[in-house]
């Protein structure tokens, strides 16, 4: 029997190597703009209809090099 009632949904896209761009940090602006849990933000948007209690965003790297940008509400 499960604790709680949790769902989730990750989404996620593909994107091209970010390594050349390590000063500039474009996946950590993402993060932030998408992450932001202030008021007028999409985490609090979720949140006031009910649909979030958390969110998370960042980047993902997996095999071969491959960068994904996920975030999970």
């Amino acid at each position: 029997m499960p604790v709680k009632d949790l769902r989730t949904i990750e989404l996620g896209w593909p994107t091209h190597p970010l390594e050349h761009l390590y000063r500039k940090k474009p996946s950590g602006y993402c993060s932030h703009i998408i992450g932001h849990e202030g008021p007028g933000s999409l985490f609090a948007l979720l949140k006031e209809e009910g649909l979030a209690d958390a969110l998370s965003a960042g980047k993902v790297l997996l095999i071969n090099g491959i960068l994904t940008f996920s975030f999970t509400f």
